[in-house]
């Protein structure tokens, strides 16, 4: 797991629970929105273990009537029981 992909997943399994943004985490982490997207989709697309993380969209009205769609990361129930440091 690289530097970027482990501060991703321990920053999802800090914030089990809440709706998270790749937007937010990248601010909070102090990386790349491209770093967190990339991090992401390895957590969700594993091809050698169970995906750790999925996405969630949903469907926002704005105040003008317009909708929009956000996409929340999560973990798994295979995510949040994964500890990579036993994977090293």
């Amino acid at each position: 797991m690289t530097d970027n992909a482990r501060k991703v997943f321990d920053y999802l399994k800090t914030n089990y629970g809440k709706d998270i943004t790749a937007q937010a985490m990248a601010k909070d982490l102090g990386i790349s929105i491209n770093a967190v997207t990339g991090s992401v989709n390895g957590l969700c697309r594993d091809t050698k273990h169970p995906a750790y993380a999925v996405r969630k969209e949903v469907e926002v009205a704005g105040e003008d009537g317009k909708t929009s769609t956000i996409k929340y990361i999560s973990l798994t129930d295979e995510g949040l029981a994964f500890n990579p440091a036993e994977a090293e």
